[in-house]
């Protein structure tokens, strides 16, 4: 039987490799345990004039389980259905319903594409990242339908890490009957 190997990084605090400063070797990665960031060193700079080396948790595609929702202020659970994706997630048509997921965004300028229901008493989502609205899509349809894709496109993410993504019912189109929203897919997708 062959023999097992165990290896470990190089580790420590974020304030513990500042107050050391060391410089690494050529192609030795030094981990930070309390941020989870790494940095990999060139043999001749020190830990702090170091880049962190970001290219192997960054995402460029985030698809988004709509099941899974980490806030949920008035909307149901999913509901099978025989559409484009397996379920959908419909709000109780109360002003202010939210729904939203933690997600790991790097830092870049984003895209989301919500595909949705389209109905006569939908209203509009307001798309926010981390409590700021970066854009609203209007639900409304007067005879609408499943599978209905919306973008809001040029979302800047200054630094990377862990965001949290909810749509919120705040408004809705002057001829919706109400402030219902049916989603269907979430997906967020890097473009710089």
């Amino acid at each position: 039987m062959p023999a097992i190997s165990t290896i470990k990084l190089r580790r420590g605090t974020a304030a513990a490799w500042t107050a050391a400063n060391p410089v690494l070797a050529s192609a030795e990665e030094g981990f930070e345990t309390d941020t989870g960031l790494r940095k990999i060193g060139d043999g001749a700079t020190a830990w702090t004039s170091l880049s962190y080396d970001r290219s192997f948790y960054e995402p460029w595609t985030v698809d988004i389980d709509t099941a899974q929702s980490v806030v949920n202020t008035g909307w149901a659970s999913p509901t099978p259905g025989a559409i484009l994706y397996s379920s959908y997630n419909l709000s109780s048509g109360a002003q202010n319903a939210e729904i939203g997921w933690d997600v790991v965004l790097s830092a870049g300028t984003w895209t989301v594409q919500l595909t949705h229901y389209t109905i006569n008493s939908a209203g509009i989502y307001s798309v926010r990242i981390d409590g700021v609205e970066v854009g609203t899509i209007d639900g409304y349809a007067a005879s609408g339908g499943p599978d209905h894709v919306s973008v809001v496109t040029g979302i800047a993410v200054a630094t990377g890490g862990k965001r949290r993504v909810t749509l919120k019912m705040a408004t809705k189109n002057a001829s919706s009957s109400s402030y219902y929203g049916l989603i269907q897919h979430l997906q967020l997708r890097r473009t710089a």
